[in-house]
Parts: structure tokens; C-alpha cells; sequence
């Protein structure tokens, strides 16, 4: 490969090419593999380094606790509820805009 390119003379290449046209289609065609092989290898590369940071890391889905605290309070974002959904909806208030009392199910 080292030799091919520092042999490499394009006033050739042109002539070959002027010479046999296919070889054009043939020259593309090789340099688009290369290229699909490289971003092949670069997404594998990427991918494997991610997954070995997440197996690496304590909390693999990215933020800590301490962290999401901190953004929620400067960004002054709504605490997650700690209850269970199910359990947070049994002492509500389910009164509607017309000011009539309905239980967890709609009804009246």
C-alpha cells in the first residue's frame, strides 16, 4: 500500500482512465467500500469504548442522584414523586371544574 502510494503519478492515472473508462466506475467503487469499511470500524470502535464507560461506571444510566438533585433545583424543575403512582392518587382530591366530587374512576 506504501509503495502504490508514493508511486502514485496522476498524469497515469488520467490516461489509464481515458484509456478504459470502467476503470473509473471500478475506482469509485473501491474507495466507497473503504470508506463504508472505515465508518464500519469507527461506529464499532465507538460503540464497544461506550459500552465498556457504562460497565465501568456505578450508575450506568449516566447521572447520578446528587446530580439530578442539583439540575433540578437550578433549573428549578419539579421533584419526581417518590410514592408509587398508584399509591400517590388514593388521598387526592378528585374534585372537576364543575365542582362536583368524582372518585378515582370518573364516576360522580
Amino acid at each position: 500500500m506504501y509503495d502504490l502510494l508514493t508511486d502514485f503519478d496522476a498524469i497515469t492515472l488520467v490516461d489509464k482512465l481515458a484509456q478504459d473508462p470502467a476503470n473509473y466506475s471500478r475506482i469509485l467503487t473501491s474507495l466507497s467500500r473503504l470508506t463504508e469499511a472505515g465508518l464500519k470500524y469507527d461506529r464499532k470502535h465507538s460503540d464497544d469504548s461506550r459500552e465498556a464507560s457504562r460497565k465501568k461506571s456505578d450508575n450506568p444510566a449516566g447521572w447520578t442522584p446528587a446530580q439530578l438533585h442539583q439540575y433540578e433545583k437550578e433549573f428549578n424543575l419539579l421533584r419526581r414523586p417518590s410514592q408509587a403512582p398508584e399509591a400517590a392518587g388514593a388521598g387526592r382530591d378528585l374534585t372537576g371544574l364543575s365542582g362536583t366530587q368524582r372518585d378515582s374512576t370518573g364516576a360522580k
